[in-house]
């Protein structure tokens, strides 16, 4: 990479809120993977060979935060009410020739990204990173749908956008107040030169974009928990075999005070134990006569019941079932159905597998079967 200009300031807006997150604080101080978003955001620039300096613009209450957090490694400026005002505010300390502007809350920008908008930067006044759009766009006014753009010219608009310093500026006094991005503003005064975006390159703005990268520190969130199930039973002639709630083909059947349902009690205690409701033979011991014979169905959608009262909620369940025989490829999808209708969760969060012990133990001497279970609660 090769520019005809010497390093870049860089603004980042950093003045906003947690009310999409939902979170209690500015969503910029969210942990994603061990530090908080704006701290990733900004080590991408201090640690960057093409940047002069970082100039992050913060709230009032936010400003001591993030004074502790970065010292003398970048430059403060005071938030405005909107962020035109942050970014106007922000630009009243920059040096260089050209500017970078970038969003906070985007912390996944690429060297390469960054890279790409320098270059193209060294021969253009403003530069704009975009992505293809591949849904379909309405306009919508009032709940009515007023036009249908062609998909083939609509991108989506990413950061950070670069400009040349004193046109941006000039564009900002020309540009309205209701402006959603820099590039919108510097419409006003010139053309905006497009380079391909980066997928990964999110902004972080709703709850469920921090999900697949967030540790469970996020506010009004209590995190996962995990539960271990595990159960056996004896195979004895005069029984049915019921695995899962459903009933196997098979002449032997599992000894038990209620039906003996394996899978559904180690699906039970797996489930309990991550909601710290203590055990199957607590909530339903053998030694009383109303779960003689009982469906284990209707005990494990109480256990659902239990759960539920306790703001958890059930987000997979695995199940490995230990036997020699019967052989239980066939069953295998009935079983993963019949527990996820029990659970009101959809298939594919259940997931039902079977082994042998290889002919060795009680189960591999065809003396019993036994199960394992893990499940995932959240709330």
């Amino acid at each position: 990479m090769s520019t005809n200009f010497e390093k870049i300031d860089i603004v980042i807006p950093a003045a906003g809120s947690g009310s999409r997150v939902g979170a209690t604080t500015n969503k910029l101080f969210l942990d994603i993977g061990g530090e908080c978003v704006i701290e990733k955001t900004v080590s991408i620039f201090v640690s960057s060979p093409v940047v002069n300096r970082v100039i992050l613009v913060c709230s009032t209450q936010d400003m001591q935060r993030m004074r502790d957090m970065f010292g003398d490694k970048v430059f403060y400026a005071l938030g405005g009410d909107t962020r035109r005002e942050s970014v106007i505010n922000g630009l009243a300390l920059v040096t260089t020739s050209k500017v970078l502007i970038h969003d906070g809350a985007r912390p996944y920008l690429s060297s390469d990204l960054l890279g790409r908008i320098v270059e193209a930067l060294s021969t253009h006044s403003a530069v704009i990173p975009v992505l293809p759009v591949t849904d379909t766009i309405k306009v919508v006014e009032g709940g009515l749908v007023k036009s249908t753009p062609r998909r083939e010219t609509a991108y989506i608009v990413q950061t950070p956008q670069g400009f040349d310093t004193d046109e941006l500026r000039r564009a900002y006094e020309l540009a309205p107040h209701d402006i959603t991005d820099d590039a919108s503003a510097y419409e006003y005064v010139g053309e905006v030169y497009t380079v391909e975006g980066d997928r990964d390159n999110i902004k972080l703005t709703y709850l469920e974009d921090f999900l697949p990268k967030a540790t469970p520190t996020l506010p009004n969130i209590d995190g996962y928990r995990v539960g271990l199930g595990i159960d056996a039973h004896r195979l004895v002639e005069g029984r049915p075999l019921i695995l899962g709630g459903v009933r196997v083909d098979y002449p032997l059947g599992l000894l038990g005070h209620s039906d003996a349902d394996v899978v559904l009690h180690a699906v039970s205690d797996a489930i309990l134990s991550a909601s710290n409701n203590r055990d199957i033979g607590y909530h339903f011991p053998d030694t009383d006569e109303d779960y003689k014979g009982a469906d284990s169905a209707i005990l494990l959608r109480r256990v659902v019941e239990m759960t539920l009262d306790k703001g958890y909620n059930i987000a997979n369940v695995s199940v490995v079932i230990v036997c020699q025989k019967p052989k239980l490829r066939d069953y295998i999808p009935l079983i993963a159905k019949s527990i996820a209708e029990i659970l009101g969760i959809s298939t594919d969060k259940v997931s039902v597998s079977a082994t042998t012990t290889e002919r060795m133990g009680y189960a591999g001497e065809g003396q019993g079967i036994a199960c394992e279970s893990v499940a995932t609660l959240y709330r």
